[in-house]
């Protein structure tokens, strides 16, 4: 029930007259909609076809206990809570259907008409308020999953920057574990030299605004950030909700959009169905590999076909009408003869649908085909059938007409000779008989035989093995013929030949109880003749059983008889005139009276003066014929005490005549008393489930308890959770002065120390070990009970009774007492818990609205149940109920909702989606690049339930990619140009240079051609060093550029490449190495890797100062597609101060380097979105990280 709605109430109730009283008094005082059944099978007709709020169910019911249905009832998920309305129970039945699932019991008496609707008023309430909590529940579990499961980094931060709470991509972002940012100021994070700006940022942030800013990650590298903040206010003060994005991601999906066109393809093939595309004059323009299976026809021969091929005659026209009117309406379906290559006709069931283009214009027909063939086979079958049964229909009606008196007589032997003579004569058998097998194992007797002459030859035909079958069709009643039968050498004694036979079996009990046969057909017997044989057989068998129960009746009278003897219940019956007539054995273990006693005596007088109104109507009730309900009545025992006793009247009838009244009645005094009892507690149960102030709680469960035992005053304290005090919050019956006195318990003092014992303690108060004051003398208590509130052993409350009269209270009161001070420990761990959810759902729904992306909630059929004002803004100019009740897909572009839907599967299936991109179509039919994150959210069987979908506007970032790819081109080919401008020059230098050094060998030696020989031999000197330069510039220009000969690297394999062919450097300066095994296979280009790892071997040794050089080429591991590597040396180090500067173009560590090796790592590194860093430890430390590409 929602809101406003009138509450559903299911009301099973055995009588339908009480049902009616009840559907009007509850439509009436409840403005409920209300539905009624009488019986077990209506009651599940009604609860599959309908949903109730509330289910009232008697306890017996004509087929069955209502105890069975409640079973089944709690057995389903989310069942709507079962209230028990009996008179037929007692406290076992209470208590049983209590721990079965029912949330009350309510009794048919007096009282119902107001008890009733209360009880359902309250249930109402209470299961309204556990579906809220249920709800506010799955609200948390929903906005800690977003938090934890976001891309962007999410912070909660106090007031003053100390960081509560940090999700784990924020904590990835800046290199952390999150316990290590938890407790950290904001300001740690922002480098040095940004303090004055991070106040500038704060402030902004303060203001509503979104921030640029720089973030210090662990290694001590920055990262741009965009951050947004919101301000929210919880139980502990106002907290501040920080969002951060990484500016740096990049992603792309051009890939998968190839493999999801593969996929269509291969799907479309795969189809059983014929699928094809006709242009708009009927020609076609692609289809599957079905069509040319189907119709025979090759590629180019279809390519070449028109309509006039596939359709001949009525079915071209019917053809042609179908295509306009696809292109009318849009759709149609049809069916018709498709002629195939080699000429034949094939039936098929055709599907046409209209495709347009992008602008809405029609462009072409798709259609799908499917062979109808079988279909055709079966409706003609079908027919044949219905046909035939017509033709049988009134044979078999003239034939149950005429055997319907049959089952009307009485007499067995007559009912089965009537029947055994109709049979004969419709099938046309000329002799036959029917024998019964007889109870102790003797040989079948012939009850009757056609002609009498042949009994003796049918009754051993009867006892015949191969006769009596014990096959499953002929325990079912299924009559067997053979046409061939051979009767044995007694049928040549008798002198009576039998041709053939027809046996039919009579079964009682799922057991054979007797045979009818039927012989000597002219012509033989049919399948027509045993099924007609047959429905005889089961008319003859149900006259059979009528017969047999008739004899069992008999017997049950007389174990009727001895089981009123035995019943604890008393049973008695009184004349007219309430005169006791008979009564049993029991009246004397309840009343005390023998049956002797009873008998001759008027009823009236035993009945207690009070109840005697009732006890008349209910007597002249059973007299006019009806009977009563339950009712309770007070009755005198021998001792002369009284006893309450339900009772069930019914008429006295003697040969169809009322004569007086027969009634049960059940000694129900104890359970009066625990109907009492039970009462209060549900009544208690409902009324706390109904709200969760706690206060208004602990006066419920105070109120409960001093009902229930009498007590006459009371209190209850809880703990304060930082002081340890106790303090009383609610009390009754106690005077103001009192109150003021012990309204507050500290931690130190007497009464503390007994309450902190853990143990209920029940005496009187002037025993109590505690110090009595003058006030607390003239309270004038007697009695107090202190009973100890214990959750997880700890003590968080303390029940305290008391009496100004009584001294002393029973231990049936003290157990009372404590199970209803169990309530109190429910009810303050309740009221804890619901203002925790609500502080929880304020802050996560403060974090939805706070998020920077786009949030949309899904079901696992794709439609959106909630979503973000982000959201609704990225979609430019629609309202939050637009949105809600969609299909998510309609938010994608045409083009990739196939893609979406596949992912969406694959994502419920795995848990997750990551950096997926589409085109979101806004109101206005612009178009958005969104990057979709989801997670899946499972219910308790751990099937999908729900997914959250992160939705990124990346559109300024994927043009800012197209515009960067753009200016990378142009820089690869001002490189290439310059390259090979400048390498000209310098080969015809090179070239002069070796020239004169040629011309000059043999010539005599003097201080110009020395001087000469030099200055050649610095020109080529520096002619290579230049044509190093630019060929080192040229790999760093096309070092950036997204790699088109990706495949999987064997990283190893490149190692081992790049130290063979520096192996002369480094045995020159005997350079040891140590390389792992297995340094893994990246997903990437093998020239990018190779480049990576020949520049940082060739850096450690160059750099490597050691006198005995180490080297170190490490595999740090692989996780979610990332590579980790490391490569080290063992020499002096790099100056900390160069380390950030060591990775950009021309910084030359040493004089006569050009500086270009680490850009060029660098650089790579970047385009598999990784990152490089160097340290030291023990000598230079290069770590670097990869994506693998898809």
């Amino acid at each position: 029930m929602k809101g406003q709605e009138k509450p559903t109430i299911l009301v099973i109730e055995d009588e339908a007259e009480v049902a009616q009283i009840l559907e009007s008094l509850l439509e009436r005082k409840l403005s409920a909609n209300v539905k009624t059944a009488t019986s077990l099978s209506a009651a599940r007709e009604r609860l599959r076809s309908g949903a109730y709020d509330v289910i009232t169910l008697d306890y017996k019911l004509p087929d069955g206990s209502g105890l069975e249905l409640l079973q089944e009832i709690a057995s389903s998920e989310d069942h709507p809570p079962v209230i028990m309305v009996t008179g037929h129970g007692n406290e076992e039945v209470a208590s049983q259907a209590l721990q079965m699932g029912a949330v009350g019991y309510v009794l048919k008496d007096d009282k119902m008409a107001v008890v009733l609707p209360e009880t359902i008023e309250h249930t109402l309430r209470s299961f309204a308020l556990i579906h809220a909590v249920e709800a506010v529940r799955e609200s948390e579990e929903f906005y800690r999953t977003l938090f934890e499961e976001s891309s962007d980094g999410l912070y909660i931060e106090t007031g003053d920057g100390t960081i509560e709470d940090v999700n784990r991509a924020a904590a990835e972002m800046l290199g952390y574990a999150p316990s290590e940012l938890r407790g950290k100021k904001a300001a740690e994070l922002t480098p040095p030299d940004m303090i004055e700006s991070y106040q500038a940022a704060v402030k902004n942030l303060l203001d509503g605004k979104t921030v640029t800013f720089v973030n210090l990650r662990k290694d001590g590298s920055t990262i741009p950030v965009e951050v947004t903040a919101r301000e929210v206010f919880t139980r502990k003060g106002p907290r501040f909700i920080v969002a951060v994005r990484d500016m740096s991601a990049r992603g792309g999906f051009e890939e998968e959009l190839t493999l999801e066109r593969d996929f269509t393809t291969k799907f479309l093939d795969a189809m059983n169905d014929a699928f094809f595309v006709l242009d708009l004059e009927g020609r076609p323009l692609r289809w599957n590999r079905t069509v040319t299976e189907v119709t025979g026809f090759t590629d180019e021969e279809l390519l070449a076909a028109t309509t006039d091929d596939f359709f001949q005659g009525v079915n071209l026209k019917s053809a042609m009408a179908s295509l306009k009117k696809v292109l009318e309406t849009g759709s149609d379906e049809i069916e018709l003869m498709v002629t195939v290559k080699d000429g034949r006709e094939l039936p098929y069931e055709l599907s046409l649908a209209l495709i347009r283009d992008s602008m809405g214009n029609p462009t072409a027909v798709s259609v799908i085909g499917r062979d109808i063939s079988e279909r055709k086979r079966a409706d003609e079958a079908l027919r044949n059938v219905i046909r035939e049964t017509n033709e049988r229909r009134e044979e078999i009606t003239a034939l149950l007409e005429s055997t319907r008196f049959v089952l009307e007589h009485p007499d067995f032997p007559a009912a089965a000779r009537e029947v055994f003579d109709l049979c004969r004569k419709l099938i046309g058998a000329r002799a036959g008989f029917l024998s019964l097998i007889a109870r102790d194992d003797e040989a079948p007797r012939a009850l009757i035989a056609e002609p009498e002459d042949a009994r003796q030859l049918f009754e051993s035909v009867a006892a015949r093995p191969d006769v009596m079958s014990s096959e499953r069709s002929f325990l079912a009643g299924r009559a067997s013929y053979d046409n061939d039968f051979d009767a044995g050498p007694e049928a040549a004694e008798s002198g009576f030949p039998i041709d053939n036979v027809l046996f039919v079996p009579l079964v009682d009990d799922s057991a054979v109880a007797g045979l009818i046969g039927f012989a000597n057909k002219p012509g033989g017997f049919s399948g027509r003749d045993a099924l007609m044989a047959s429905a005889f057989g089961e008319i003859v068998s149900v006259a059979l059983r009528n017969s047999r129960t008739k004899d069992m009746l008999a017997a049950s009278e007389e174990r009727f008889r001895t089981l009123v003897d035995n019943a604890p219940d008393i049973i008695y019956s009184i004349s007219d005139d309430a005169t006791l007539l008979t009564i049993n054995p029991a009246v004397t273990e309840v009343l005390g009276w023998t049956p002797e006693e009873m008998v001759g005596r008027s009823f009236a007088e035993l009945v207690h003066p009070d109840d005697f109104g009732v006890a008349l109507e209910t007597f002249e009730q059973a007299l006019r014929g009806e009977v009563t309900r339950p009712y309770i009545l007070r009755v005198k025992t021998r001792d002369g005490e009284y006893r309450t006793g339900e009772f069930i009247s019914t008429p006295l009838i003697d040969k169809g005549e009322v004569v007086g009244e027969l009634g049960v009645a059940r000694d129900i005094t104890r359970r009066r008393e625990v109907d009492e009892l039970v009462r209060v507690q549900t009544d208690l149960a409902m009324k706390l489930a109904g709200t969760a102030d706690l206060p208004e709680m602990l006066e419920m469960i105070l109120g409960g308890v001093l009902e229930v035992t009498g007590l006459d005053s009371g209190g209850i304290y809880v703990r304060d959770d930082d002081t340890g005090a106790l303090d009383l919050l609610v009390h009754r019956g106690l005077s103001r002065r009192f109150v003021e006195d012990v309204s507050h318990i500290g931690p130190d003092s007497p009464s503390m120390d007994i309450v902190m014992r853990g143990e209920p303690i029940f005496e009187r108060y002037d025993e109590l070990n505690v110090p009595l004051d003058e006030i607390r003398r003239e309270e004038g208590l007697q009695f107090i009970g202190i009973i100890p509130i214990k959750v997880e052993d700890e003590v968080i409350a303390c029940l305290n009774v008391a009496s100004h009269s009584l001294d002393l209270i029973s231990g049936d009161l003290e157990s009372i007492i404590e199970i209803l001070a169990g309530q109190v420990g429910q009810a303050i761990a309740r009221a804890k818990l619901s203002a925790a959810i609500r502080e929880s759902e304020a802050l996560y729904r403060a974090l939805v609205e706070t998020f920077p992306d786009g949030v949309v909630v899904i079901d696992r059929d794709g439609i959106i149940t909630n979503a973000s004002i982000e959201a609704i803004r990225m979609r430019g100019g629609y309202e939050t109920e637009e949105l809600v009740g969609r299909s998510v897909f309609e938010l994608i572009s045409p083009e990739e909702r196939h893609v979406a839907m596949y992912s969406l599967e694959t994502g419920l299936e795995e848990g997750s989606i990551r950096n997926l991109e589409y085109n979101v179509v806004r109101k206005d039919g612009s178009l958005m690049v969104g990057e979709v994150n989801a997670t899946v959210i499972r219910g308790e069987d751990g099937k999908p339930v729900r997914a959250i979908l992160t939705i990124r506007d990346v559109t300024q970032r994927k043009e800012a990619e197209r515009a960067l790819q753009a200016l990378n081109n142009e820089l690869e080919g001002y490189a290439h140009a310059v390259s090979h401008d400048l390498k000209g020059p310098l080969a015809s230098i090179r070239a002069a240079s070796e020239t004169i050094g040629t011309l000059m060998k043999g010539e005599e030696e003097s201080a110009a051609l020395q001087g000469l020989r030099e200055m050649a031999r610095i020109i080529e000197d520096n002619v290579r060093r230049s044509t190093e330069l630019i060929d080192e510039l040229l790999m760093l220009a096309e070092a950036g550029q997204q790699p088109w000969d990706v495949e999987d690297v064997d990283v190893g394999g490149v190692v081992d490449r790049v130290l063979k062919e520096r192996s002369a450097a480094i045995e020159g300066r005997k350079v040891r190495l140590d390389v792992d095994d297995d340094l893994g296979t990246v997903r990437a280009s093998p020239t990018h890797m190779y480049q990576i790892f020949s520049n940082l071997i060739d850096n450690a040794v160059k750099h490597n100062d050691s006198t005995e050089p180490v080297i170190t080429v490490s595999y740090l591991g692989r996780d979610d597609g990332r590579h980790r590597y490391r490569v080290r040396d063992n020499g002096s180090g790099i100056d900390p101060e160069m380390a950030e500067k060591v990775f950009l173009p021309f910084y030359a560590m040493k004089k006569g380097e050009h500086g270009v090796g680490l850009a060029i790592v660098a650089k790579i590194v970047g385009v598999y979105s990784g990152t490089v860093r160097v340290f030291n430890d023990e000598g230079a430390v290069f770590e670097f990280e990869i994506h693998e590409i898809p």
